[in-house]
């Protein structure tokens, strides 16, 4: 998902909010709800130099098939936020929580395009096979 909000001020100062969620399988019905937990979703806003990051903590997302390869939607998360500081690096995280609706549309291209923006400078998901392969490590069972 983006969403581009032009500012008075120029370039410099628009607002820019980009969101990726990682889920399962599309509905193989009409709908489904996903259960979010801590790699599903990733997400930026940047205003002017300002940039916070989201990533998901708990959450639901339900997706509702439409006509023409649609896919609508609504999510319920509790995220981390983090701040970049003006002299570099990252707050604390704190608890967001973010609702809102989408209707998507399928377009590897520019998802792609968000998915890499929403993922960058270390904020990658850990994959299935990498959180496995961690839990191994530790002596525990994967939990994802």
């Amino acid at each position: 998902m983006e969403r581009k909000v032009p500012s008075l001020l120029g370039r410099l100062a628009r607002f820019t909010f980009q969101m990726s969620l990682v889920l399962e399988k599309p509905p193989a019905g009409r709908a489904r709800d996903y259960s979010v937990a801590k790699r599903e979703l990733r997400a930026l806003a940047r205003v002017g130099p300002a940039q916070s990051r989201f990533t998901s903590v708990a959450g639901i997302v339900a997706l509702y098939r439409e006509p023409g390869d649609r896919l609508r939607g609504s999510f319920r998360l509790l995220a981390a936020r983090e701040v970049n500081g003006l002299l570099g690096g990252w707050s604390r995280p704190s608890a967001y929580l973010m609702t809102g609706t989408f209707v998507a549309v399928h377009d590897p291209r520019r998802g792609r395009v968000i998915a890499d923006a929403t993922e960058a400078f270390g904020w990658q998901r850990d994959t299935p096979q990498r959180t496995t392969e961690r839990a191994e490590s530790a002596g525990r069972a994967p939990t994802d």
